[in-house]
């Protein structure tokens, strides 16, 4: 769970394998997937148990892909 500097919420997903962002003053329904969101795995676009995100100064989001054993970049948009 982590805030970016303009007050969205960014919590971890372990069901879906996915990063959610939800935005202020939005609906808190089921969020935006920003990482992952595609299923368990280790490609690419993949999670496996994503425990830990912080967001950057440039909304990249960073993601401890625990079961993958390494650390995923996400771009803003990407």
């Amino acid at each position: 769970l982590t805030i970016d500097d303009e007050g969205s919420l960014y919590i971890t997903d372990l069901e879906h394998h996915a990063v959610r962002r939800y935005r202020r003053g939005e609906k808190m329904t089921t969020g935006t997937i920003v990482a992952g969101g595609h299923g368990e795995g280790q490609s690419l676009n993949q999670l496996n148990r994503p425990l830990y995100i912080f967001v950057d100064n440039e909304h990249s989001i960073y993601v401890s892909d625990c079961e993958n054993h390494r650390v995923m970049k996400w771009t803003k948009n990407a």
